[in-house]
């Protein structure tokens, strides 16, 4: 199964702003409040490669994430990303 190009690149993009600084203002404007949530990630896991904070993104933007507590979150995985648990 193949990642779906509009997530993987907005996924990117979101990245790209979070970790390097490279932002789009109408990205920040139109996906503020996930470009915070990336950049709260970054101080939590700073050793996690940019791939890793992709993956992150992309399983959002597909659906695949759901709070399930007060500070708890169940992420769901993504045969297009070959992740072994659904």
């Amino acid at each position: 199964m193949r990642v779906k190009w509009e997530e993987s690149r907005l996924a990117w993009a979101l990245v790209r702003c979070t970790l390097y600084g490279y932002c789009d203002s109408r990205l920040v404007e139109e996906r503020g409040n996930l470009f915070d949530a990336l950049g709260g990630l970054q101080p939590s896991f700073p050793d996690k490669p940019p791939e890793w904070f992709y993956r992150a993104a992309y399983r959002f933007l597909a659906g695949k994430v759901e709070k399930v507590g007060g500070e708890h979150w169940l992420v769901k995985g993504l045969p297009e990303l070959e992740d072994t648990y659904p």
